[in-house]
């Protein structure tokens, strides 16, 4: 089964968070085949930051942005288990390949907009392999339809379709993902990276805590 898991650029930030994720990753990749996409993070944050400031160009902005994944890439490389791949002719050995995605994405027709970010880039490459599941870890529990750090009466979805998802104003995805997973006919998955124990009952068919969405 080959799983392309979107590590959410906010899961990079706390050394612990992170390596606990990864060693969870590494142990289940003798059962499942995996591609990491990175997010952007706290860098792409600072590229929000530049963009606001010096009014940056779209195009310019969305570059930056590109390359903030690939610095979260390269630290994910850091640990034991992982290598940078910089397409997708990546090879499927003891070692999880993890995608530095500026190199591969410098001749792709992508919309270089802030509502295209690394959560659809993720559904992009997970529909050009082919891939069985996508799923995106992030630092909440799932979808949401509000804002869950500003407002408690909020509620998670534990299913909910693309048509639906976009109809959702603060949402922790991307405004162009929806088109995305309904594009390439995906199903995909929002769970908390900072808990990896969900992502071991996901891949093994067990209930989980997060939200699955639906073409």
């Amino acid at each position: 089964m080959l799983v392309v898991l979107k590590i959410g650029g906010s899961l990079c930030r706390d050394p612990k968070i992170l390596k606990k994720l990864l060693k969870k990753i590494s142990a289940l990749s003798c059962k499942f085949d995996f591609l990491v996409v990175p997010g952007g993070g706290g860098f792409a944050d600072l590229v929000r930051s530049y963009d606001k400031k010096f009014e940056l160009k779209p195009e310019i902005s969305h570059e930056m942005a590109i390359l903030a994944m690939d610095i979260n890439g390269q630290l994910i490389c850091n640990f034991n288990g992982f290598y940078p791949a910089y397409d997708l002719n990546f090879k499927r050995n003891k070692k999880i390949p993890v995608l530095i995605p500026s190199r591969f994405l410098s001749n792709k027709k992508i919309r270089k907009t802030w509502d295209v970010t690394s959560d659809s880039i993720a559904a992009y490459v997970a529909g050009l392999i082919n891939a069985d599941m996508l799923i995106l870890l992030k630092d909440v529990d799932g979808v949401f339809s509000g804002d869950p750090k500003k407002n408690r009466d909020v509620i998670m979805f534990e299913r909910i379709n693309a048509k639906n998802l976009k109809k959702i104003k603060s949402s922790c995805l991307d405004k162009e993902f929806p088109d995305f997973i309904k594009k390439f006919k995906l199903k995909s998955y929002v769970i908390n990276g900072k808990t990896p124990e969900r992502l071991e009952d996901l891949l093994n068919g067990k209930r989980f805590v997060g939200t699955t969405i639906e073409e």
